[in-house]
C-alpha cells in the first residue's frame, strides 16, 4: 500500500515550526499536505517552501514574502528542447541526461548516473556560459562538497554535481550536489543543522536518513549556498 502524500508529509515535517516562519497566511492554492521541499539560503537565511500542485505535475515555489513561482515537471509538460540545445550550442543526449524541470527563467538538467562523456561535456559548456575559469569553478564545487576538487574526472567519480540550473537569459547559473548521498564529507554549519532539526522535529526516522538526499547548491551570481530537503520516499508515490 502506498503512503499517501498527506500521511507521509504529516509524519515528516514539523508543521508548527514551518507555520511559525510564515509572514502571512498561505494562499489557498498551496496545500500544506503537499509540502515537498524546504530550502534555506545559508547566507541570507531566507527560506522557501515548495508545494506540489494538486495534480502533482508542477511545484509552487513560495517565498515567505508571498512571491510564488511555478516549476514544471518536464516529463509532464511540453518542453522546448530546441531552446536548451540553442543555449548550450549542441544537442545533448537526453537519453542519458535528464531534463528534469523548468520554469520561466531556467532549465534544470539532472545527471546522476549519466555517462562520463555527457557529464563532462555539459559541465564544460556550463562553465564557459557562466564565464567561470577552471580554478573558480572547481572551488565552487569544493564549497558544496567539502572536498578538494581539481578535475572533471573527480567530479564524476565522486558524484560531486548532480544537477545544473541553466538560465534562459544567461544570468543565474547554479550547480547542485547531494553530498550525503555520494560521499558524506559535507559539514552543515550550526544554523543549518539546527534549522533542519526543527524542520524534522517529531519525525520518527533517523536524522541521518532524513538528510541523506539533501541538496546543496551554489549560485554563481550571488555566491550563495542553499540547502534543500529532498525525500525520495515522498517522490516515488506519484
Amino acid at each position: 500500500m502506498l503512503i499517501t502524500i498527506s500521511n507521509w508529509n504529516r509524519d515528516l515535517y514539523n508543521r508548527k515550526f514551518i507555520e511559525s516562519l510564515l509572514l502571512k497566511p498561505l494562499p489557498e492554492k498551496l496545500n500544506f499536505d503537499n509540502l515537498f521541499n524546504i530550502s534555506l539560503d545559508c547566507n541570507s537565511k531566507a527560506v522557501k517552501l515548495y508545494f506540489l500542485s494538486e495534480n502533482y505535475n508542477s511545484l509552487y515555489k513560495y517565498s515567505l514574502n508571498g512571491n510564488i513561482e511555478i516549476q514544471y515537471d518536464a516529463s509532464k509538460h511540453e518542453t522546448n528542447f530546441k531552446e536548451v540545445e540553442h543555449i548550450l550550442g549542441y544537442k545533448p543526449d537526453f537519453n542519458d541526461l535528464v531534463l528534469d524541470t523548468f520554469d520561466d527563467k531556467s532549465y534544470y538538467i539532472f545527471f546522476e548516473g549519466s555517462s562520463f562523456e555527457s557529464i563532462v561535456r555539459i559541465l564544460e559548456k556550463f562553465r564557459v556560459l557562466a564565464d567561470i575559469d577552471f580554478e573558480s569553478f572547481f572551488q565552487c564545487v569544493e564549497t558544496i562538497n567539502n572536498m578538494h576538487v581539481k578535475s572533471f574526472s573527480q567530479i564524476f567519480d565522486y558524484g560531486l554535481i548532480s544537477m545544473i540550473k541553466l538560465p534562459r537569459d544567461g544570468k543565474n547559473f547554479k550547480i547542485y550536489s547531494r553530498p550525503f548521498l555520494s560521499h558524506k564529507n559535507y559539514i552543515l554549519d550550526q544554523y543549518s543543522l539546527e534549522f533542519l532539526k526543527k524542520v524534522y522535529d517529531g519525525c520518527n526516522m533517523r536524522f541521518d536518513d532524513l538528510i541523506n538526499n539533501l541538496w546543496v547548491s551554489y549560485n554563481f551570481k550571488s555566491d550563495s549556498v542553499v540547502i534543500s530537503t529532498q525525500n525520495d520516499n515522498l517522490k516515488i508515490n506519484f
